[in-house]
């Protein structure tokens, strides 16, 4: 494996034919923690001039292959989990606390990695990425930011009712009786020294 594929800031991507094989081209697998996507006859835009006449060919198409071509395939599947976690929902609450929650892991190296290979499907030494399960566009997307957060929750903690709103409304909560509690003190103490002081 090549730089900067061999890097541990870097998900390394192959290539895959459409049925989800890693394709022959591919460098040898890492103990069956290699990804895949589609990166064989893919159809390019080809923009071409004819030799002779000089007319340019805009609508030109050309199949290509390789591991270069799948890398921006992974590419613009992990921008679409980036625009999932980043949409504003607040008049879902428990919607908007989870991508909340998920986002700040999508953004480190070890949580997306952690969610593409949580996805993907298993093919000998490799592993393929299948975009329609990372983002299934039969379900909302409440339930597609849950799909995501509870396969990020087998190695990350999230903490509390497992989710930041849930902890802000625990720590409100845990404020309010602070302050009753402190109040009650608060008011045992004046009465006793104010006793004290009445009787003195």
């Amino acid at each position: 494996m090549a730089y900067p594929a061999w890097d541990a800031n870097v998900i390394p991507i192959n290539a895959a034919n459409g049925h989800g094989k890693a394709s022959d081209f591919n460098p040898p697998s890492t103990g069956g923690k290699t990804l895949t996507i589609l990166g064989e006859n893919v159809p390019s835009a080809w923009i071409t001039k004819d030799p002779d006449t000089g007319v340019v060919d805009l609508a030109a198409r050309k199949c290509m292959s390789g591991t270069s071509v799948a890398t921006p395939i992974a590419a613009g599947v992990v921008a679409l989990l980036f625009e999932l976690a980043m949409i504003e929902v607040p008049e879902d609450r428990v919607t908007q606390a989870t991508l909340r929650d998920v986002l700040p892991h999508l953004k480190r190296q070890a949580g997306l990695q952690e969610l593409l290979m949580g996805k993907s499907v298993g093919r000998g030494d490799f592993r393929n990425i299948v975009p329609i399960d990372l983002l299934n566009p039969n379900l909302t997307v409440g339930e597609n930011a849950a799909v995501i957060k509870g396969i990020l929750a087998r190695k990350f903690w999230f903490g509390g009712r497992g989710n930041k709103e849930g902890n802000k409304e625990g720590t409100k909560e845990g404020t309010k009786e602070g302050t009753k509690e402190g109040t009650k003190e608060g008011t045992k103490e004046g009465t006793k020294e104010g006793t004290k002081a009445g009787q003195g």
